[in-house]
């Protein structure tokens, strides 16, 4: 077995420099007509894909910064003083949450009612199926790495919310927005959050 030689032109394109890179909502609205408000009432404020594996265009949802492996996608999140994800579960896919500045609450559960509290660089690893969130408790902006791990080919669009959301996305920007997210595999709005 042999060892590889590179360039460092071919290094530059192996890292992902977050000062470059653009959150992942803005991509929405050009392509979707998703408004970055509607996007970010959902998920967190800034979501930039640093490593993933490319899919094809119709599947792809981001674009990420490095190409990777099958079956993960690395994130960095960032998320204002009290603001978070909403209430969601990747049906299946684990997802991995590790804040890198600030504290986060991370609910979970149906109605989100249990929580714990990580501090930077602890993990939690929550496995498919189960209802979280995750909220800012810092009174300052804050950054959280999160993972994406799973074997299924539409790995990131197995994402569920409350049919709840999917109402106040209507009403407040339309029932197209909705539809397109829907369309888009961004999120599904049937996740049975009763208690």
């Amino acid at each position: 077995m042999e060892t590889i030689d590179i360039t460092p032109e071919e290094m530059e394109k192996r890292i992902a420099r977050i000062d470059d890179l653009t959150p992942n909502k803005a991509e929405f609205e050009e392509r979707d007509g998703i408004p970055q408000e509607a996007y970010e009432y959902l998920a967190a404020k800034e979501i930039f894909l640093l490593m993933a594996k490319p899919k094809p265009a119709e599947k792809q949802n981001t674009r990420p910064a490095i190409e990777g492996p099958d079956g993960a996608s690395i994130y960095v999140v960032g998320t204002p003083p009290s603001d978070g994800s909403s209430l969601h579960a990747h049906m299946t896919t684990y997802e991995t949450f590790m804040p890198l500045t600030g504290r986060y609450r991370i609910d979970y559960g149906r109605g989100g009612k249990h929580s714990v509290v990580l501090h930077p660089f602890e993990m939690l690893s929550m496995p498919p199926g189960v209802l979280r969130n995750f909220t800012n408790l810092e009174d300052h902006d804050s950054r959280m790495l999160v993972i994406i791990q799973g074997e299924d080919e539409d790995a990131l669009n197995d994402v569920i919310l409350e049919p709840s959301k999917g109402e106040e996305i209507a009403e407040r920007w339309g029932p197209d927005v909705k539809a397109k997210f829907e369309q888009r595999g961004l999120f599904l709005f049937n996740a049975d959050a009763a208690e």
